[in-house]
Formats: structure tokens, C-alpha cells, sequence
């Protein structure tokens, strides 16, 4: 059985999480790319991913937005209830169905365009293992609700030594990668920057809205920050790299 002890510890190896989802990701396509065009690669590359890691993060960026779709009651301690009974109930309203479809449409589109430059690994690697990152780092200090165990069993337990343990870990991570991939120059430099610098924004961004909406982070609203993260990460690699 897995204590809390042993979740405390594991916590600061997400981003390796996300470094394996990349390459057996990147794998998946390396095998298959002689066989089939980009827009059946991408397709199985969802579905590859969605098996690896299951549904709980969509599941969680649906009861986020089916959250923040509740309509305001102007009492702002009886919204915020709202929204933390709407997020805790297991049915998907409307908004939760727009929003999957529309971030498996746009992880659809820009995987495929990623593909098709022929920047895959990189990509794959360092939008999964910063969207996993970005969850030790919207519950650094973050504050808890009343209904989510989850996030705050992970708020709890991502102490500093944790999360600054996370921080060289994604650094060597990008570091690795950078150098075994590119010949780093003045603007790939910058470009690997924004990369981190987009995640660390957004991520910090969302905490601070999302705490305002909910009096705190939960854990469907970590599963939402990091299916976000992904889709500006992707949509980066896939449109942003051949402008340098």
C-alpha cells in the first residue's frame, strides 16, 4: 500500500512522468511514420495517451468549466459553494462536453502539425513534462478547499524541498533535451525559455483565478491546469518553431 509518506516523495518526480508519456509518445510515431500520414499518427498518439495516463485530468478539466459555468447568485460565498457541489457531482454538463471536444480537437490539430515539421520528441517531451510540473507548482502555497482531497493531499505534501527539487529536475530536463536536439544558438535558447516561461505564466495565472472562483485548488482543477498547458504547449511547438 502507498502511504502518504511515499506519495510526499514521489511527488517531485512528476515531470519524469511526463518525460515518459513524451517518449513513448514520440516512440509510437517513430515506428509508425513510414506507415501512416500525420492525421493517423496524431489520432493514435491521443489515444496512446489516454491510456497511459486515463481520463482523470479531462475528467477534471470538464468539472472545472462545468464549474465556472454556474450562473452567479451576486452572494459570493453561496457561488463558490455552487461551483464546489456542481464540481463534486459525477455527471458532465454541457460545458464540460464543449470543452473535452475542443481540447482533443486542438491536441488533434497541433500534434499532427508537429508531426509533420518533424519535431515530435522535443515537443512531446517537454509539453508533457512541464504540464506535469505545473502541477507542483499551481499547489506550491497554494490554499486547499473543503471538498477536494486530492488537491489537498498534494498541497499538503508538495513542501519547498519538494517543489525546488521539481524546478533543477524540469532545468535538467530542458537542458537535456536542448542539447541533444538542437544546436543551441541565441534563439533556440530564447524559444526553450518561452516554453517555460509560458507554463510557469499560465500556471500561475489559473491558480489565482481558480482560487478566487473556489476559495482554493482542487484536484480537478490541477487536471484542467495541466490539459491547458498542454494545448498552448503543443500549439507553441507546432506553429511557433518555424518562425525562428
Amino acid at each position: 500500500n502507498i502511504t502518504e509518506e511515499d506519495f510526499k516523495k514521489s511527488l517531485k518526480f512528476f515531470p519524469l512522468v511526463g518525460v515518459f508519456e513524451g517518449f513513448i509518445s514520440s516512440l509510437l510515431i517513430l515506428t509508425l511514420i513510414k506507415i501512416f500520414p500525420a492525421e493517423v499518427l496524431a489520432l493514435l498518439n491521443l489515444i496512446l495517451l489516454y491510456l497511459i495516463r486515463g481520463i482523470f485530468h479531462l475528467d477534471g478539466l470538464a468539472d472545472t468549466f462545468d464549474a465556472l459555468n454556474v450562473k452567479s447568485t451576486e452572494d459570493k460565498a453561496k457561488d463558490i459553494e455552487k461551483r464546489l457541489s456542481v464540481m463534486k457531482d459525477s455527471t458532465t454538463g454541457v460545458a464540460g462536453v464543449w470543452v473535452i471536444a475542443v481540447n482533443l480537437l486542438c491536441k488533434y490539430i497541433f500534434i499532427k502539425k508537429i508531426i509533420e515539421i518533424n519535431m515530435f520528441l522535443p515537443a512531446l517531451v517537454l509539453t508533457y513534462t512541464s504540464s506535469r510540473w505545473s502541477t507542483l507548482l499551481a499547489s506550491f502555497k497554494a490554499k486547499t478547499t473543503k471538498t477536494s482531497s486530492l488537491g489537498t493531499l498534494i498541497i499538503k505534501n508538495n513542501s519547498f524541498k519538494e517543489f525546488l527539487f521539481s524546478v533543477f529536475l524540469v532545468i535538467f530536463v530542458y537542458l537535456l533535451i536542448g542539447f541533444l536536439f538542437f544546436k543551441i544558438n541565441f534563439l533556440i535558447a530564447i524559444f526553450l525559455l518561452g516554453n517555460l516561461f509560458l507554463t510557469s505564466f499560465i500556471t500561475l495565472t489559473l491558480r489565482l483565478y481558480f482560487q478566487r472562483k473556489f476559495s482554493g485548488i482542487t484536484g480537478d482543477n490541477l487536471g484542467a491546469i495541466i490539459e491547458i498547458i498542454e494545448i498552448v504547449l503543443l500549439f507553441y511547438w507546432g506553429y511557433l518553431w518555424q518562425k525562428l
